[in-house]
């Protein structure tokens, strides 16, 4: 198994893309091949143990989208 057949992506969901849909849609479609693991980020009701989970996912993970 190669590398990218390993590739981690994770979604950090920022509200700050105005078209969400589209994205969900292609990812969706990597989603079957890949593992996607998706947070949704709010900082203003975020604890400190939910910030060290996105820090691992970052870590972890090989690709990392926005939106």
């Amino acid at each position: 198994m190669s590398a990218e057949d390993k590739a981690r992506v994770l979604v950090l969901c920022t509200g700050l893309f105005p078209d969400c849909s589209t994205v969900d849609a292609a990812l969706a479609t990597i989603g079957a091949d890949k593992p996607v693991k998706r947070i949704d980020l709010e900082p203003a009701q975020m604890e400190q143990a939910q910030w060290d989970l996105v820090v691992e996912e970052l870590l972890a993970a090989s690709k990392v989208i926005t939106i």
